[in-house]
């Protein structure tokens, strides 16, 4: 339990060196989970280290459908699907769908293989955030998966926790490309989250040369 406990710390820290010699003197670290389930591999990849994501990629015999979404791994995440294509809407255990981490990360290829076999774009996370794949897109900035998401009719008024719509979230980052994307797909400019604020008043108050694209 010491070493598992130093092994997350150090991933946590982005400590390279360390993380490599916990490997060295066990091996099965690199397969190592959060108390929680979630996998070493994930967390580093929510850190975006991505020196540490090769490390346990080298070091791992082999990866999940999620964990592939979340890298981005196409081809894997293909054979995996063909292998059990009804885990293409299954939730991991933070809650996610393999569609919902390619989203996140920025995997357009994955993402579109993901729809192809048969992923729902407006399946929302199972946890507390209930996150839809739309908001994962435009909280990475990505508007060619937003755009692929629209295309296969994604709900783009869907609200996360708080009430927070994609739009809330693009007039927040102060994406002009996204605000037109998502307003152009019917996004509702009024829409309010649970205290009030609409997405102008978002992008108000640090972004607001793009207010009056949203009133």
């Amino acid at each position: 339990m010491e070493a598992t406990a130093e092994f997350i710390k150090a991933i946590e820290a982005n400590e390279t060196t360390i993380v490599e010699q916990l490997i060295s003197s066990q091996p099965e670290l690199a397969s190592a989970k959060l108390s929680s389930g979630l996998s070493t591999l994930l967390l580093a990849s929510y850190y975006r280290h991505r020196e540490l994501i090769d490390i346990l990629l080298r070091n791992r015999n082999q990866i999940d459908l999620h964990e592939a979404s979340a890298l981005g791994q196409t081809a894997l995440v293909d054979e995996l699907l063909y292998s059990e294509p009804f885990s293409v809407n299954s939730f991991s255990v933070d809650g996610f769908t393999p569609l919902g981490y390619a989203c996140y990360f920025g995997h357009y290829d994955t993402a579109k293989l993901l729809i192809y076999c048969g992923a729902s774009v407006n399946l929302p996370s199972n946890n507390e955030f209930k996150v839809s794949p739309i908001h994962s897109a435009v909280a990475n900035q990505s508007e060619s998966i937003t755009q692929l998401l629209i295309d296969h009719k994604a709900n783009v008024n869907a609200t996360q926790v708080r009430g927070i719509t994609a739009l809330h979230t693009a007039a927040h980052n102060g994406n002009k490309r996204l605000i037109e994307l998502l307003l152009n797909a019917g996004a509702n400019k009024n829409a309010k989250m649970e205290d009030g604020r609409t997405p102008w008043e978002m992008a108000e108050k640090n972004h607001e040369e793009l207010v009056e694209l949203l009133c």
